[in-house]
């Protein structure tokens, strides 16, 4: 299973990559254990001890055929032989269904470091796992005592772009 996982070294950096995100962002904390993060930015609860922070509409998708990312989790875990690593969801909707072929662009920032990626997205990728309305991806070689803040846009395989969704990882040691 760990075959499939992607492992994105936050070393990575490139300096000429625009992902076209604004850079305003408001965030509201909420519970891990809940995928809450509503695109009004309210805060619902969850049973977990640790936080994560959500919210949607940054920016507005590009039309009416581009993917709509409807919510976003981003938390620490810990897989097994791979140790600590953030675990990071995107929930969208695309009419079209052809977010295969597109990509995820994301924005990370722990205080310390920023950067910004931009992943393939293919059923068959080992960047990513692309399923019915889910991204999801594996993020190691994190330090658990630093809050990451992350911003994320998709675009599909006809270039249209999503609206971008903002996220935090909180710190948990």
């Amino acid at each position: 299973m760990t075959t499939y996982l992607f492992l994105a070294l936050f070393a990575c950096k490139n300096s000429n990559f625009d992902p076209g995100f604004s850079t305003n962002s408001s965030t509201s904390s909420n519970e891990l254990g809940s995928n809450s993060g509503e695109n009004d930015g309210t805060s619902s609860g969850g049973s977990g001890t640790d936080e994560t922070a959500s919210s949607g509409d940054l920016a507005a998708a590009d039309n009416e055929d581009a993917p709509q990312i409807s919510n976003m989790a981003a938390y620490f875990a810990e897989l097994e032989g791979l140790g600590d690593v953030i675990e990071i969801h995107v929930f969208y909707e695309d009419a079209q269904d052809d977010l295969e072929g597109g990509t995820m662009s994301f924005a990370y920032s722990n205080g310390n470091e920023s950067g910004l990626e931009e992943l393939s997205l293919a059923t068959t990728s080992s960047d990513a796992f692309l399923e019915d309305g889910e991204v999801t991806i594996y993020l190691q070689a994190v330090d658990t005592t630093l809050n990451y803040d992350f911003l994320v846009r998709l675009t599909d395989s006809s270039g249209n772009k999503s609206n971008e969704y903002a996220a935090t990882a909180t710190a948990i040691d």
